[in-house]
C-alpha cells in the first residue's frame, strides 16, 4: 500500500477588491451629479457640506439615513440599471448612477 501526497493541489483565490467611486456633497449639489459604474462596484457618498443630508433612491433601494458633516455611505451596485436618487432632506439636490 502507497500512500502519496499532492503538494501545491489546493489554492486559495482572494477576490479582487471592489472598485469603488465616489460622490462628494458639497454647497447643497452632488459632485458628480451623475456618475457610471459597472455592475459590482460601489459608490460611496461623503458629506463635504455644512449640514447634513439623506441620500435616497428614488425606488428605496438605497438609503444613507442622515449625513452629517465628514461622515459617508457606501453602496454596493449588484444590477445594470439607472438608479435616481435625491436628497430627503433638500428634495432640490439630485443625482442619478448609471450601472453597466
Amino acid at each position: 500500500m502507497s500512500i502519496g501526497v499532492l503538494g501545491g493541489c489546493t489554492q486559495q483565490q482572494t477576490p479582487p477588491p471592489v472598485a469603488g467611486h465616489t460622490v462628494i456633497i458639497k454647497n447643497f449639489a452632488f459632485d458628480p451629479t451623475i456618475i457610471t459604474v459597472k455592475v459590482g462596484e460601489n459608490v460611496t457618498w461623503t458629506n463635504d457640506d455644512s449640514v447634513p443630508h439623506h441620500v435616497k433612491a428614488d425606488d428605496s433601494l438605497f438609503d444613507s439615513n442622515t449625513l452629517s458633516n465628514g461622515q459617508s455611505y457606501t453602496f454596493q451596485f449588484t444590477a445594470v440599471g439607472i438608479y435616481n436618487y435625491t436628497c430627503v432632506i433638500h428634495a432640490s439636490m439630485h443625482g442619478r448612477v448609471i450601472v453597466e
